[in-house]
C-alpha cells in the first residue's frame, strides 16, 4: 500500500513537468507553410515602396529544424533560405540561422515571434503574429544612438532613451498552402 501511494505521489507531482514539454513539432504547427504578400517598406512620413513577400516555413528534418525561407520580389530574386531551429522551448527560445555565421535569437510568445538585433548600426525589432490562416509582420528600424535623453535619474524620474526611428515594414501575410 506504501508503495503505491508513493507511486501516486510521485506520478502526481511529476506530471505538470511532463506537461509543461512541449515538441518543437507542436510549438510550431500554426506556423507551417506558404505565406505571402506585400510588404509596405515607409522610409518617412511620405515614402513609401510596397515588394511582394513570401515566408515558407517547412520541416527540414528529424531534429526540430524548419525552413524560414523569406523571399522578396515577384521576380523570387532575393531568396534569403534561413533555418528556424529550438533552442529552449519552455522559454519559447528559437534561433534563426542564416547559415552563414549570423544567428538571430527570436522569441515565441503565444502566437507571436519576436526578435531584437542590431545591423550596421541598425536596431531592428521584428514580430510575427500567426492568427489562423493570416500573419501580420512588423519590421521596426531605428538608430542605435539616443535622439533625446529625458528624465532627472532618479527612482520616480528614471533617465529615459529615445531613438529615432528609421523605417516601418509592415505586411499581412496569407497562406497559401499548409
Amino acid at each position: 500500500m506504501k508503495r503505491r501511494l508513493w507511486t501516486i505521489g510521485l506520478l502526481i507531482w511529476a506530471l505538470p513537468i511532463f506537461a509543461q514539454k512541449t515538441t518543437a513539432e507542436e510549438c510550431i504547427a500554426p506556423w507551417l507553410g506558404h505565406w505571402k504578400g506585400n510588404l509596405i517598406w515607409q522610409i518617412g512620413p511620405d515614402s513609401s515602396q510596397t515588394v511582394e513577400m513570401h515566408l515558407v516555413i517547412e520541416p527540414l528534418d528529424s531534429i526540430g529544424h524548419y525552413s524560414w525561407n523569406l523571399v522578396y520580389g515577384a521576380d523570387q530574386a532575393d531568396n534569403r533560405g534561413y533555418t528556424l531551429k529550438p533552442v529552449d522551448l519552455e522559454s519559447g527560445h528559437w534561433v534563426v540561422d542564416e547559415n552563414n555565421g549570423i544567428l538571430i535569437d527570436q522569441y515565441l510568445f503565444g502566437n507571436t515571434f519576436s526578435s531584437a538585433f542590431e545591423v550596421m548600426g541598425t536596431r531592428i525589432v521584428d514580430a510575427f503574429e500567426v492568427n489562423g490562416d493570416q500573419m501580420n509582420v512588423r519590421f521596426f528600424s531605428f538608430g542605435n544612438e539616443a535622439a533625446r535623453t529625458s528624465g532627472q535619474g532618479t527612482d520616480d524620474v528614471p533617465i529615459v532613451y529615445s531613438f529615432p526611428m528609421r523605417s516601418l515594414q509592415s505586411v499581412v501575410l496569407y497562406r497559401l498552402s499548409n
